[in-house]
């Protein structure tokens, strides 16, 4: 039963691949020929792959201009994500929310950031220009989606 199965398998994929070879030859003898331009977009358009650029499920393009006024800015990664990264720590027994690429005062994004969360667990590095947050086991993730809603609706 395997090989009569397979048998009808290679049939199909041999017609399949000679009605192939025969557009494919029927294209190079009408190249050139204006009055075939239907087939060649027929031909064309079958064996196009898609190259639809997928997005993931949160962004939003990256503003036209940043905003000036707030004293702060936060720069996109290359490929046009807020950086904002979640660590784990002491064995995924806590968790810190970093917000990296600052420029500016970080300390107004800061209390901003602890405005906007009610969190008090806020620290800056002036070095590395990030600023991490600390938030609850239980709410990390809702953190993470305040902090990066938050930045969206500041212009970032």
């Amino acid at each position: 039963h395997g090989e009569k199965l397979f048998e009808e398998y290679s049939k199909r994929e041999e017609k399949r691949v000679g009605t192939l070879q025969d557009r494919v030859e029927r294209f190079r003898a009408m190249r050139g020929r204006s009055d075939n331009l239907d087939l060649i977009d027929e031909i064309r358009e079958e064996h196009t792959v898609n190259t639809t650029p997928t997005r993931p499920r949160n962004w939003l393009p990256p503003p036209a201009e940043l905003p000036k006024d707030l004293g702060y800015i936060v720069k996109r990664s290359c490929y046009g994500q807020l950086p904002v990264y979640t660590y784990y720590v002491a064995s995924r027994e806590a968790c810190k929310i970093r917000i990296r690429r600052v420029d500016g005062d970080l300390f107004l994004l800061r209390d901003a950031l602890k405005k906007e969360l009610g969190l008090d667990l806020v620290s800056v590095n002036e070095l590395t220009g990030c600023v991490a947050v600390y938030p609850p086991w239980e709410e990390k993730f809702e953190v993470k989606e305040s902090i990066e809603d938050f930045l969206y609706r500041k212009g970032f």
